[in-house]
């Protein structure tokens, strides 16, 4: 059920000292994503969230705008049939 639905919480929680790309992998993993479709849908998604500029820089040190932005990619990089953003 898990790879079906894409979530974003009310209350975002990060790990501290992941960059938005260290975290946007980590997410394509927990879904069972191959390698190179995760690369791929990574670079997509930081372009489509404006985060390219940013995505070396540690998720604490994020506004809380661009976090938002992080979240609703995570949200995304499995490509889900149900989103629910909180």
């Amino acid at each position: 059920t898990r790879q079906r639905i894409g979530y974003v919480p009310a209350d975002l929680k990060f790990p501290d000292r992941m960059t938005s790309i260290d975290y946007l992998d980590f997410v394509g993993r927990l879904c069972g994503m191959m390698r190179t479709a995760r690369r791929a849908r990574l670079a997509y998604l930081l372009r489509a969230a404006d985060l390219v500029a940013d995505s070396s820089q540690s998720i604490r040190f994020l506004s809380t705008g661009m976090r938002t932005r992080l979240a609703i990619a995570a949200s995304l990089m499995h490509d889900p049939e149900l989103l629910i953003w909180d």
